[in-house]
């Protein structure tokens, strides 16, 4: 069982590009990798958390916003 994808795999996974992810990383806005030598890692359950928290927090924004008032 795979526990760790890549950089490569968690942008297709993830459908975001690589460069948004390091960009990500560096504003401690994802998830943080570990290395393996030089290879870059991301635990895969980190991965789903992450994302199953941004797409809680994309249900939320939606419902706040100032109220619409009746014409």
């Amino acid at each position: 069982m795979k526990l760790a994808m890549t950089i490569k795999q968690a942008a297709e996974s993830l459908e975001m590009g690589e460069t948004t992810i390091r960009k990500m990383i560096s504003l401690n806005q994802f998830p943080s990798p570990y290395k393996i030598g030089n290879a870059i890692r991301f635990d895969i359950q980190d991965l789903k958390d992450w994302q199953a928290l941004q797409k809680k927090n994309i249900v939320e924004k939606k419902r706040m916003g100032r109220p619409r008032l009746a014409v």
